[in-house]
């Protein structure tokens, strides 16, 4: 092999794992696999479909410059992903749509984090206020005055 063939390889290579990565974003958009930084499914239609876009474009771009494998798996990736994207769009135009009514289930998960933020702030207003009304220390702080009778 002469040194053009092996780059020719290489750069056949990178493109592959170029398109492959960007595929495995828009199955990690759509919710097909995992998100590895957050170790959750997560369902993202709209960088989905720009990923698509993304891809679509390459094809366009690159067309009459690729090897036959190198466009086959750039138009297998991207006829996949479609296809999952158009299951997923429709799955979600299916799904009920929540009513107001069934919304205030998710206040209490906020409102523990509301009120822990607000009871320090509760805890402190509290204690001032004892401490200024406080009756014993209001006596004891007060002198009287020449003329008032010290109270029994």
């Amino acid at each position: 092999m002469t040194a053009s063939e092996d780059e020719a390889k290489y750069d056949e290579a990178r493109f592959l794992a170029l398109i492959s990565g960007l595929a495995a974003g828009v199955m990690q958009h759509l919710g097909k696999i995992v998100n590895p930084l957050s170790g959750k499914i997560e369902k993202e239609l709209e960088a989905a479909k720009g990923s698509i876009d993304i891809l679509r474009m390459l094809r366009e771009k690159t067309k009459g410059n690729l090897t036959e494998r190198e466009e086959r798996n750039l138009d297998a990736f991207i006829s996949s992903a479609q296809l999952n994207y158009l299951d997923e769009v429709k799955a979600e135009a299916e799904k009920p749509k929540e009513k107001p009514e069934e919304k205030p289930e998710e206040k209490p998960e906020q409102e523990p984090e509301q009120e822990k933020k607000e009871q320090p702030a509760q805890e402190e207003k509290e204690d001032e206020p004892a401490k200024q009304e406080d009756p014993a220390e209001e006596k004891s702080e007060q002198t009287p005055a020449e003329g008032d009778q010290p109270s029994e």
